[in-house]
């Protein structure tokens, strides 16, 4: 009960003096409002040479707030005008969430994924258009892609590929990675399952502990959050952390570090 009553005055914090269309955090709050949240948990629980593969981190907390606010900014810009075609729909009650849900975790929790869009957060970005409709982005697109002709402005929304599809130059739909060997999409295996390298698995965690034949095992917290900067929000526009390019990729996501492995790691479009 302690927890919840902790959980639920924090969202009513971020709700509140914010300039806000509806409940949470407004769209127009959200940027400052994660990277408060993001670069304390950055500098409390990655080293600076983790922190070095990511622009927005800077070089100290300060400048980490600083360049994280802007950058999450400038790719909101670019949302403003998907939401005001009823493409995109934002969600500040999801995004209160994922503010508590950074502040609340351990660094454990936080550091079994490299990139941001891994930790969990809710999908504050929610696409809108299904496949067939009309679209200027991937971002608009539920679980797929944008398809322009050259030098077109709109597009068409196209699945992304699944088992046995081609994925040269474009990513697999959630659930299937893409084997940098035949450049066709498989199937993640779940944990437990019998893997030959961390590019096969969910997890990204190949491992053998106890000397037997290797499966898939819970990611390790041996990883900085924070360390890549490529995608934010649902996992393709994660977060989520899934907006395509910072703020909207809780929705793109290359959640873990390579590993070593005999399959090549899935290959993700930047």
């Amino acid at each position: 009960m302690k927890r919840h009553a902790t959980v639920a005055a924090a969202l009513a914090l971020l709700a509140c003096d914010k300039k806000s269309d509806g409940p949470g955090v407004s769209l127009e709050a959200a940027p400052a409002e994660l990277a408060k949240a993001i670069c304390p948990k950055a500098y409390t629980c990655c080293t600076p040479m983790q922190l070095m593969g990511n622009d927005l981190a800077g070089t100290t907390e300060s400048s980490c707030e600083i360049k994280t606010a802007q950058g999450f900014k400038n790719n909101l810009e670019g949302l403003q005008g998907s939401i005001k075609k009823d493409r995109v729909r934002y969600d500040g009650v999801k995004m209160a969430d994922c503010l508590v849900l950074i502040r609340s975790s351990s660094c454990e929790q936080l550091n079994r994924t490299n990139h941001f869009t891994g930790i969990g957060c809710p999908a504050y970005i929610e696409p809108l258009v299904a496949p067939g409709g009309a679209c200027g982005a991937d971002v608009e697109c539920i679980e797929g892609t944008c398809g322009k002709a050259e030098g077109a402005s709109e597009g068409v929304c196209k699945p992304l590929p699944r088992a046995g599809e081609s994925c040269a130059g474009i990513r697999c739909a959630k659930g299937f990675l893409c084997n940098g060997g035949t450049k066709q999409c498989e199937p993640e295996l779940a944990e437990g399952a019998a893997c030959m390298g961390g590019g096969q698995c969910t997890s990204g965690n190949c491992a053998s502990p106890d000397g037997g034949p290797p499966t898939c095992a819970p990611p390790t917290a041996d990883k900085c959050f924070y360390s890549s900067a490529c995608s934010y929000g649902r996992g393709q526009w994660s977060g989520g952390i899934g907006l395509v390019l910072l703020f909207g990729a809780a929705l793109l996501v290359g959640r873990r570090r390579p590993t070593r492995g005999i399959l090549p790691r899935r290959e993700i479009p930047r």
